[in-house]
């Protein structure tokens, strides 16, 4: 599954560049919402309006070709709150968590349908600002029902299967989030749901020892996630932290980041951080965020839905805000 993704990736940058004969034109498109700022902006003021933070260009893909379909943009809902935990805006939080589905969960954009990927987004904020505590209390709840599998010790992240045979069964990533945001709020209630969480994320590795996403281009984000579970556990995951951690280190580019990317950078400081890693690996990363202007379009998701003769493919871009929360949040921790 992992190389047809590659594969549709590697096709659909390929078109995308073959059909833009006009290269200045194609970098104004990807930066159109003003991508490099942002100070002073009012969130608040783009959450009432129902601002999207991402834009998503949707492919049709047959047996023939990658064929491009449109432009979406998307994304206002959860990702508020991930800008709510940056800006340590309880104000902000409190609307997004008023806008949850009758499940006490929330989208990704209106209309999406709840996920519990996008729910714990927000409930990071929430419980990180202590607000709406009750509502926290009642979407964990909601959020094991739905999503948690007892058999196997996980969270899926949609309900059934989803739009795509690949969208069915568990996440690590999604699990290891989740998993932390029970041990914070409450520990005791959740224990037995926690220990089985970090025994699943444990399980799924990479070969490298990293973890990976179903949803999101990142494997610094995921592992940021299972790292920070796993340890809640004092030693007993000393060995997998240690070699999640080399790793993330080996892979650091020369210039100071992960990828170029600020989002990748920005949760590979995070998870430096967690183990206490303040040698010239974490200076650089530190450094090359500093200065990064924030200029680059960040892919943040892709995904396909199955259709009778075809895919749609979707690739998503955040605009802006969603990789300079992540940034905020590194440099901040």
């Amino acid at each position: 599954m992992k190389t047809a993704i590659r594969l549709c990736s590697l096709l659909l940058f390929l078109f995308v560049m073959s059909s833009c004969s006009d290269s200045v034109k194609c970098k104004k498109n990807l930066n159109a919402s003003g991508i490099g700022q942002k100070e002073g902006v009012d969130y608040i003021s783009m959450f009432n309006s129902k601002k999207p933070l991402s834009t998503c260009s949707k492919y049709r893909i047959s047996d023939f070709r990658p064929e491009f379909d449109s432009v979406l943009h998307e994304g206002n809902v959860a990702y508020y709150g991930l800008i709510a935990q940056a800006q340590e805006d309880s104000v902000l939080a409190k609307k997004v968590a008023d806008v949850s589905t009758k499940s006490n969960l929330w989208e990704y954009g209106y209309g999406y349908g709840a996920t519990s990927a996008d729910s714990a987004i927000v409930l990071e904020a929430l419980i990180q600002l202590d607000v709406r505590r009750e509502k926290i209390d009642k979407s964990l709840d909601s959020m094991i029902v739905k999503y948690y599998d007892n058999r196997q010790g996980c969270f899926k992240t949609v309900e059934g299967i989803g739009r795509a045979k690949y969208w069915k069964g568990c996440s690590a990533g999604v699990t290891a989030h989740i998993g932390f945001l029970l041990n914070r709020f409450n520990s005791d209630k959740y224990r037995d749901i926690i220990e089985k969480c970090a025994d699943y994320v444990s399980k799924n590795r990479g070969p490298k020892g990293l973890w990976s996403s179903r949803w999101f281009p990142s494997f610094t984000v995921p592992t940021y996630y299972s790292i920070r579970l796993l340890k809640n556990f004092k030693d007993k995951y000393k060995d997998i932290i240690s070699k999640a951690v080399d790793a993330v280190k080996t892979s650091q580019n020369e210039d100071g980041s992960w990828s170029g990317s600020v989002i990748e950078t920005s949760a590979a400081v995070l998870t430096l951080k967690l183990v206490k890693e303040d040698g010239e690996v974490f200076s650089e990363a530190e450094k090359w965020l500093k200065n990064n202007d924030n200029s680059s379009p960040e892919p943040i998701l892709f995904y396909w839905f199955e259709k009778r003769r075809h895919k749609m493919f979707f690739s998503c871009y955040d605009d802006g805000d969603i990789s300079l929360a992540w940034k905020k949040i590194a440099l901040n921790k």
